[in-house]
């Protein structure tokens, strides 16, 4: 993410398979790999929670049958905007911010780190 961006929307539409139910699965929660720094997620329009911790797992209950779309909002580290400002000063932020981190600071991963999965859960 560039200095100007501090969130990321990313979407994707699923289906899930009709057939599940007929062999003893329900769509479990949506689940992602790991999610830097943090993330909100919309099913349908509908707020689905947020992501700030392990595991970043949302509950699908606003899933339906057909076609749903899956939102997430993604908000990098306010660390990497602080190293971004120390490597080239754009002078919109203000001290003592502009002097916490030195321009050789290591910038931290951002965004969706892996897969997104439906995890099916089978009725015993």
């Amino acid at each position: 993410m560039d200095r100007k961006s501090s969130e990321v929307l990313w979407s994707e539409f699923v289906d899930p398979p009709r057939h599940s139910r007929c062999f003893g699965a329900r769509v479990g929660p949506v689940q992602f790999t790991d999610v830097a720094d943090m993330a909100r997620v919309k099913i349908n329009g509908g707020d689905a929670g947020v992501l700030w911790k392990a595991p970043y797992r949302v509950s699908t209950s606003a899933l339906r049958s057909g076609t749903n779309r899956i939102e997430v909002s993604v908000t990098s580290p306010w660390r990497n905007r602080l190293i971004d400002e120390a490597r080239s000063s754009t002078g919109t932020l203000y001290p003592p911010m502009t002097g916490v981190f030195t321009d050789d600071a290591e910038i931290l991963p951002a965004g969706l780190l892996g897969p997104m999965s439906l995890v099916y859960n089978h009725r015993p």
